[in-house]
């Protein structure tokens, strides 16, 4: 599956993922390969997603995101990497 997550400014990250936690409006949901798709608000939060290695995550204000065909993109206002991405966050 793949992920995308950008700002009106850059891309913050682009690859292949296992699968994605997003902070949805009316709470966080996961997506896995296969999901059905959709298009969604983001509330304030992290993206936490895991590749082939880790876990990673990104601090996100409000935003949107789609889901079709194995693709995943999280447009959002503002986001930074949050402390999912240290190895000491767990």
């Amino acid at each position: 599956m793949h992920l995308v997550i950008r700002t009106p400014d850059k891309q913050l990250f682009a690859g292949e993922i296992q699968h994605v936690t997003l902070p949805g409006a009316q709470g966080p949901f996961q997506v896995w390969p296969g999901h059905a798709p959709i298009a969604t608000t983001l509330a304030p939060g992290n993206v936490v997603y895991t590749d082939a290695q880790q876990t990673h995550g990104v601090a996100t204000g409000p935003g949107l995101a789609t889901v079709h065909a194995n693709q995943v993109t999280v447009l959002i206002h503002t986001g930074s990497a949050s402390p999912t991405d240290r190895d000491d966050a767990y």
